[in-house]
């Protein structure tokens, strides 16, 4: 069995916790990463469309994303072409918590921990603490301890 992800999803999946968009997503998120956990035999698809874990997002809308050029950033930011994990490519599913230290991605944690540890964070949790924020912005990154938990996992994980 293969399945198709898009390539960002596969750093959802290394700090899932439960939390998210909606009850029914996390739910549906945990489902799916049993179901590779509980399956390491499936192959793996990268690609930049709707996938199953589209499936119960909030933001999808018909076949796309109302949040789409903030999405395909995320994509482009965890494709990672060196490492043979580029759009298009398939890989072995490790489980879906499991994963391989690369450059890139430690990188684009390092690139997220300065924000979260610099002046830019903190600008934007206190707009959000002002309620100056659209109130349809998802805050996930400005969530303090969901941070913090996210980076020291990361570390002990890598």
């Amino acid at each position: 069995m293969s399945r198709v992800l898009r390539p960002h999803h596969g750093m959802c999946f290394q700090f899932y916790e439960g939390k998210g968009y909606s009850r029914d997503f996390t739910d549906h998120m945990g489902r799916i990463i049993k179901e590779m956990e509980t399956d390491p035999s499936q192959l793996v698809r990268l690609m930049v469309t709707t996938d199953m874990v589209c499936a119960n997002c909030p933001n999808k809308e018909d076949k796309s994303c109302a949040t789409l050029d903030k999405v395909l950033a995320y994509d482009e930011a965890n494709s990672y072409e060196g490492a043979d994990l580029g759009v298009g490519s398939t890989t072995a599913n490790h489980g879906a918590g499991a994963g391989a230290a690369s450059a890139e991605l430690e990188a684009d944690v390092r690139r997220f921990a300065e924000y979260y540890d610099g002046p830019d964070w903190k600008a934007d949790f206190a707009l959000d603490e002002a309620g100056l924020l659209p109130g349809d912005l998802k805050r996930g990154v400005l969530s303090e301890d969901g941070i913090y938990d996210a980076l020291k996992k990361y570390k002990e994980i890598f």
